[in-house]
């Protein structure tokens, strides 16, 4: 279960919420005594988090590489996990990514299908009682833009799903974009791409940053970021992470910083990114390294993480983490049933 909140933290993260104003309620000028009581309580309610269950989907055993159509249920409120009657249609061979869009009101749920090269694309009906549903509906091919291995799916603004490619050859490195609305493939090259295994997060104002990766023409775990740019179609080089990370995890906090976790490096660590000022701030450390996991940001800055591999012990971690942005500090939840690693995470209210 989530622990309710020391009232000197609780306090502490309202007053830095400039956009409740509630504090103005309380009396005395720093709401103490017993009203500061009365809105501690008041307030945790309001921050509640609204999203009381994750659906865990797609994904492979990350021992094995297997992948697995088995749907796993995780309670906020209980710290337990379950299993799902649902399954995902599975068309053999090993995800690369799996990824949960929202077009036109509808749940998909995409992957990439390494052995095959297609994007096998699932409808889903995720709701919290027991009439879940997982149906295929379409694969698409990349294989006419010569894509072997191309990661970091993200979503746009305008519905599109903006991947990158990474394939041995630097020449052959661009971007795709995809229409799942209307199953088409847009070409778009460019020459100052990332590396593979980035991870892009979608920020407020449209743009996409672009973290870290694999530079697979020289072997070597990079540090560079990118801005993407989706009107203009252009990356451009930002602040460097503050060590190499590949295969992290991120995810946008509230008031617009993006947060990213683990990832080869820096397995455990966290880092920051601040879009205004296009600055990294450290992050505290995860309770265990991970990479290829997932990330979910419930609410009240509290972060869900969950799955991945090890690659230093070489198996994935059954473990699961809750991390508090503004303690930077993790607190371990239950464990996850069977390890689990390039999966991806849908809330269910």
């Amino acid at each position: 279960m989530i622990k309710t909140m020391d009232n000197t933290i609780l306090w502490d993260r309202v007053k830095k919420a400039e956009n409740l104003q509630l504090g103005l309620l309380a009396s005395g000028p720093d709401g103490s005594g017993a009203s500061r009581e009365m809105m501690c309580s008041i307030i945790e309610a309001i921050l509640a988090p609204s999203v009381r269950q994750l659906m865990l989907l797609g994904g492979h055993n990350s021992n094995a590489f297997i992948d697995t159509p088995v749907i796993m249920v995780y309670d906020l409120e209980s710290d337990k996990w379950s299993f799902s009657d649902a399954r995902i249609p599975l068309h053999g061979g090993y995800s690369h990514w799996n990824k949960i869009f929202k077009v036109n009101d509808r749940l998909l749920l995409a992957a990439y299908n390494f052995s095959s090269m297609l994007i096998n694309v699932h409808a889903c009906s995720p709701n919290s009682g027991n009439d879940r549903k997982i149906k295929h509906e379409f694969f698409i091919t990349p294989s006419r833009f010569g894509i072997h291995d191309f990661s970091s799916p993200v979503m746009l603004d305008n519905g599109q799903v903006m991947m990158i490619n990474a394939s041995l050859s630097d020449e052959r490195r661009m971007h795709c974009i995809l229409d799942l609305n209307r199953r088409k493939w847009i070409k778009k090259s460019t020459s100052n791409l990332p590396g593979l295994d980035s991870c892009c997060v979608l920020m407020n104002d449209g743009r996409v940053l672009v973290v870290g990766g694999l530079n697979r023409w020289h072997g070597e775990f990079i540090a560079d970021c990118f801005i993407y740019y989706p009107v203009s179609n252009r990356f451009v080089r930002t602040t460097s992470l503050g060590g190499a990370r590949c295969g992290a995890a991120g995810c946008l906090l509230d008031d617009g910083r993006v947060f990213i976790c683990g990832g080869q490096l820096f397995d455990e660590s966290c880092e920051i990114f601040n879009p205004a000022t296009c600055t990294w701030s450290a992050g505290g450390s995860m309770l265990y390294p991970r990479r290829h996991h997932v990330c979910f940001h419930i609410a009240n800055d509290r972060i869900f993480i969950v799955g991945g591999i090890d690659y230093e012990n070489k198996r994935g971690p059954r473990s699961c983490e809750m991390y508090d942005i503004i303690t930077q500090t993790s607190t371990r939840l239950a464990d996850i049933p069977e390890e689990r690693s390039f999966m991806t995470v849908a809330p269910l209210y």
